[in-house]
């Protein structure tokens, strides 16, 4: 039973997910992101201290509840957060002590 539950939770993700690749580049929001990180970091470099690497990581998440008894429409609703989280390196890579974790990446040197 859990099997079937996992395969039925994946198939009606996979279109959130071809959908979000096609509509990347046009995204209002990573375009912003975009934007505001390439202007920091360059502010940022004519400081005293230089960054070696900034990112920013947004997660953005809609929920959506439905309650149903008997076939009948209990309660419903929809809930929609967003939480922005900037990260900023000073120093250089080789005495970063930073440890990744599953809010954000390590950093390379590709990601400047």
């Amino acid at each position: 039973m859990k099997r079937k539950l996992l395969i039925v939770i994946i198939l009606f993700s996979l279109p959130l997910y071809v959908t979000h690749a096609i509509t990347a580049d046009k995204d209002t929001l990573l375009q912003v992101l975009r934007e505001e990180l390439a202007a920091d970091m360059a502010e940022l470099q004519q400081q005293e201290q230089k960054p070696y690497w900034m990112s920013f990581f947004v997660e953005d998440s809609h929920i959506a509840s439905v309650i149903a008894t008997f076939g009948s429409l209990g309660n419903s609703g929809q809930e929609h957060t967003r939480t922005f989280m900037p990260q900023i390196r000073i120093g250089s890579p080789e005495i970063d002590n930073y440890k990744s974790n599953n809010t954000n990446q390590p950093p390379s040197t590709a990601q400047l």
